[in-house]
């Protein structure tokens, strides 16, 4: 057998490894083409996003809140519409209900909107004689002029409670305050003389109506005393209303009182 012949079966044996060698290669190749497409895309959508005017906020419009706001909020803190933050942090200010912030690609602008609170009742701590404006979900959100006297409107709670309540925190768990509103709602439409409405101890979750003519009236905060409507009007219809000293609601669809 000659030289030729015996190095043939070694030369087949071989030949698989090499395709197999081959074949990493090719892969490696291709693998590191794609990592460097995948770098030149990456940076070409960093230079579009950083180094072009294509997200350069060409404008800020704040709607709603007051001047004071709007300034800081025209602020360019970053000038690129993608990254852009509002400058004030919600949280500082409880005055504001919400904030939204809306990207106008087209026109390269930013549009804050502001949502105010609402005042709907004064919140006064007799212990600080200090009072709070509450929103209407019991959120006391800014401070309030201190009130004395009869009111005119039924719109004043009097906390004669020993706790603090500071701007930022909510004055009752928010059924409770639900159902103070009712409260208030029900003295209003019965158009009844409220000298004041007074928590005495927070604890009880209850409040009194203190009347300048005509009972002093218990409600509870733990359930609708929507029902007082009904039994109000038939205590006046029956004549007895301006002999009673107190009316108590405190019981779920029952009332007692005392002449």
């Amino acid at each position: 057998m000659s030289e030729k012949q015996k190095s043939s079966p070694r030369s087949e044996l071989r030949s698989p490894r090499y395709r197999v060698s081959e074949g990493r290669r090719a892969g490696k190749l291709k693998f590191f083409l794609f990592l460097f497409l995948l770098g030149l895309i990456a940076a070409g959508v960093i230079y579009l996003i950083w180094f072009t005017p294509a997200f350069q906020i060409q404008a800020i419009e704040v709607n709603g809140g007051t001047p004071a706001q709007q300034e800081i909020l025209k602020q360019k803190i970053n000038n690129n519409l993608l990254f852009w933050k509002p400058s004030i942090n919600q949280s500082d200010y409880p005055q504001i209900a919400k904030l939204e912030v809306k990207r106008n690609f087209f026109e390269r602008k930013i549009v804050v909107n502001l949502e105010e609170r609402q005042k709907e009742i004064i919140w006064c701590l007799e212990k600080t004689q200090q009072c709070l404006w509450v929103d209407s979900t019991g959120f006391a959100f800014t401070s309030a002029p201190f009130t004395t006297g009869t009111l005119v409107e039924v719109r004043v709670v009097r906390d004669y409670s020993e706790r603090v309540i500071k701007i930022g925190e909510n004055t009752l768990p928010p059924k409770n305050f639900a159902n103070l509103k009712t409260v208030i709602e029900v003295l209003r439409e019965l158009n009844l003389p409220v000298e004041e409405v007074k928590i005495e101890n927070i604890d009880y979750k209850e409040v009194i109506a203190d009347l300048s003519s005509g009972p002093d009236i218990y409600f509870s905060l733990l359930f609708d005393p929507g029902f007082a409507r009904d039994v109000v009007e038939k205590l006046k219809a029956s004549g007895e209303w301006n002999a009673l000293r107190y009316l108590d609601l405190r019981v779920e669809n029952r009332a007692y009182y005392s002449p």
